[in-house]
């Protein structure tokens, strides 16, 4: 056993010459980023790519050109345990940081993962990690293969991220995804939107980089990783980035060609619904409701706050309610409520007995739930949640609950306004259509890029120029500091002109008096 990993590592750099040898890294054990993914991962693998997987989330069936090395997650859970609800959007920024900084220290103590930095028998044509979130230090694993990078992105981009990536870089015109605000602000909220975007922007750079650049330092140690350039020189060279967004559902955003949105990877397939569930659902009379809160809060967060608000509206609720939760033992639970630890999304708001979907409004549940024309009722809980709730909101398929304000009534409320008035599912369904009607899906076109990294050895052609400027430069300041220059130089100019001119003036006048 204890040779088994370098045999795997060296036996999977020995494969067909049609197929290329893809490297994926993804060790933090975030299900919905990860899974988001697969069906990319899986397809590569199925068109003869051989695929090596770093990650926790090893495939239960084997697969042809498939290899999994699994990362251990027990010592993740004290780190996730630090994830807040909600906290205060000017000092939320350093606990991001902080935390991402702790969940690759951990990530960096698992041997699995070490076995794959250190080892010198890899070679691989291509490596795929998420590097603009929690997981920068791994872009070195590019430098240590010398093989182009192609990086995953879960969300919408920020400031940051599209400084990293090469795309603009709007510090008021676009709402940060960590704001309520939508692409309509007032001026008050285009100046919070600014000192929230620079708050962001200031930590990361002048705090974040340099301590995860010491990560690197300490953990990413293999031979010539002396002679390596800057960590945020190597983010900036990620070849190509595939995003888990799509301009018809939230925002438009301007994206460079290096930056292909493909939202909607998670719907690219729905399975059959298990038997004991599609019994459920199709024997509902009255409907069903289905409720989930993602699976990085995993529910212990909220029991205290809102499981009995949950069972005292859903109690008073004619619709059978699907509840996905941490625990299936759950005290006080109404009969109408059917509590498992894991459901299969997607297939659930498939069925055409679901009459609603309630969510914590991740970009993942809002995206599937449009797709499938699905009416929403949003309790967000962190991070870009409640970005993505006022979206929906505005689009007009779902309403907001938030979390502090949460009541029986409320719900109950919310609950009702939507399953009794139409107009919530008939703009989920016209969102639907819109979702759908594309030349060709998110698969597909993710496939396609990706495979077009590995034909060409990179997308250098792609990047903007951007890219090799420095943040001085990016920012205009070296401009805005010339023209500030020669400015002065004219106003004093100007300024030595008026003076000299005031001195012969009185010179002159002087003169005539005394004649």
């Amino acid at each position: 056993m204890k040779y088994m990993l370098p045999i795997v590592l060296l036996a999977s750099t020995f494969v067909a010459l049609e197929g290329a040898k893809i490297l994926i890294v993804l060790p933090i054990p975030w299900y919905s980023h990860t899974m988001t993914f697969m069906p990319v991962f899986k397809e590569l693998a199925k068109r003869g790519h051989e695929v090596t997987m770093v990650s926790p989330f090893p495939q239960k069936k084997p697969l042809a050109n498939w290899t999994d090395l699994t990362i251990n997650t027990t010592l993740f859970a004290n780190v996730f345990d630090d994830f807040v609800v909600r906290r205060n959007l000017y000092t939320l920024y350093p606990v991001f940081w902080r935390i991402f900084t702790d969940l690759m220290e951990v990530a960096f103590q698992d041997p699995t993962l070490q076995e794959v930095i250190k080892s010198e028998n890899l070679d691989y044509d291509l490596v795929i990690i998420e590097p603009f979130y929690a997981q920068e230090p791994l872009v070195a694993l590019g430098h240590k293969l010398n093989v182009p990078v192609v990086g995953i992105h879960p969300l919408s981009l920020t400031p940051w991220g599209a400084y990293l990536s090469g795309n603009e870089m709007s510090f008021h015109l676009m709402p940060n995804i960590r704001t309520p605000y939508t692409n309509e602000m007032t001026f008050f909220q285009r100046l919070d939107n600014l000192l929230v975007n620079l708050i962001e922007f200031s930590v990361a750079y002048f705090h974040y980089v340099p301590n995860k650049e010491r990560q690197m330092e300490k953990y990413m140690v293999y031979p010539g990783s002396k002679n390596r350039p800057s960590m945020i020189s190597m983010l900036r060279n990620v070849s190509l980035t595939l995003m888990d967004y799509h301009p018809s559902l939230l925002y438009p955003e301007p994206l460079q060609p290096n930056t292909i949105p493909v939202g909607g990877l998670s719907i690219s397939h729905v399975e059959q619904l298990p038997k004991d569930l599609k019994d459920v659902m199709d024997k509902a009379k009255n409907g069903v409701i289905f409720l989930s809160f993602g699976s990085i809060l995993r529910g212990k967060e909220l029991e205290g706050k809102v499981i009995s608000v949950l069972f005292d509206a859903f109690a008073q609720l004619d619709q059978t309610v699907l509840m996905k939760w941490h625990t299936e033992d759950v005290p006080n639970k109404p009969k109408n409520v059917i509590i498992k630890t894991w459901m299969p999304q997607p297939s659930i708001l498939a069925h055409p007995h679901l009459k609603m979907f309630i969510t914590h409004a991740g970009l993942h549940g809002i995206t599937e739930g449009a797709y499938f024309g699905v009416p929403l009722v949003c309790i967000p809980l962190f991070s870009d949640q409640e970005f993505d709730a006022r979206f929906v909101e505005k689009a007009g398929f779902g309403t907001v609950i938030l979390l502090p304000e949460l009541s029986k009534e409320l719900l109950l409320t919310n609950v009702k306004e939507v399953l009794k008035n139409p107009k919530y599912k008939e703009v989920a369904m016209e969102r639907s259509k819109i979702l759908k009607d594309k030349p060709q899906t998110a698969l597909e076109l993710a496939v396609y890029w990706v495979e077009y990294v590995i034909r060409h050895k990179g997308a250098s052609h792609l990047k903007p120029g951007r890219q090799h400027l420095s943040l001085f430069e990016v920012l205009g300041l070296d401009i805005i500091i010339f023209v500030l220059f020669l400015l002065s130089i004219i106003i004093l100019a100007i300024c030595k002109t008026i003076c000299f001119l005031k001195t012969i003036v009185g010179k002159t006048s002087f003169k005539t008096k005394k004649d």
